[in-house]
């Protein structure tokens, strides 16, 4: 479990929340419902500069299962993900093979991990810790 400093701890919608904790499952709920369908554009920046852009749809079911199936470029098509429970699994159609992958390897040569983008649950993931404002008192 990380540790993360909830500097955004203002409220949303108009509620203010009386910890951290609590602003992590109000985010939880909005970015991480227990089941949805999406397909996403993503744009990853790599280190050496160059830019790789995908289409992906996502489908999470629970707390613990995800599935990403890659679109798209023409090069990574047919290219799937797993997540069941902490296992990270990926298709690798040309090879017409499965490998386990490193919650912590680079995803797609990106700036982030697997772990990142296959995440479930921040509640689960996190902790959420409250952060000095300028005058010290904490938020």
């Amino acid at each position: 479990m990380r540790n993360v400093p909830m500097i955004l701890c203002a409220g949303i919608a108009g509620t203010v929340f009386a910890t951290p904790m609590e602003t992590l499952e109000a985010v939880n709920k909005i970015l991480g419902p227990s089941q949805f369908e999406a397909e996403s554009h993503m744009r990853a920046h790599r280190s050496d500069g160059s830019v790789g852009d995908y289409v992906i749809k996502i489908i999470k079911k629970g707390s613990s299962r995800a599935h990403i199936y890659f679109l798209g470029p023409p090069s990574e098509k047919g290219r799937e993900m797993l997540r069941t429970g902490d296992d990270l699994w990926m298709y690798l159609p040309s090879v017409k093979k499965s490998v386990r992958l490193s919650a912590r390897q680079e995803f797609m040569g990106g700036d982030f991990n697997n772990s990142d983008m296959m995440r479930l649950d921040l509640v689960r993931d996190y902790e959420a810790v409250g952060a000095p404002d300028e005058e010290g008192m904490e938020v």
